[in-house]
């Protein structure tokens, strides 16, 4: 096996520990999508950008929300819709500071 493949296999596994050992952030995560209005579906994504070209590592992390094709508010109801999301976005930012 290459090096490179080793390498690839390693990070696979190792991100699906540590995914599946953080069940706390993961109870954080359910909690909150509790949060969400129902009968809608949503996308929710992670991004962390990591530069470690300088000495000490600067970490961006981005977090978004979208509905689903199937539910894209219309203009006047756009305003209501960010609204309802509000609780699961500052129950999210709270799952992820810790705080």
């Amino acid at each position: 096996m290459s090096k490179m493949k080793l390498l690839l296999l390693s990070v696979a596994l190792f991100s699906s520990t540590s995914i599946a050992a953080n069940t706390g952030f993961n109870t954080d995560v359910e909690r909150c999508a509790s949060l969400l209005p129902k009968a809608k579906v949503y996308n929710v994504s992670l991004e962390y950008q990591i530069d470690t070209t300088p000495a000490v590592p600067v970490i961006n992390t981005s977090f978004g929300v979208e509905w689903s094709p199937e539910y894209e508010p219309s203009d006047a109801d756009q305003e209501a819709a960010f609204q309802a999301l509000e609780p699961f976005v500052l129950c999210m930012g709270k799952a992820f500071t810790g705080k």
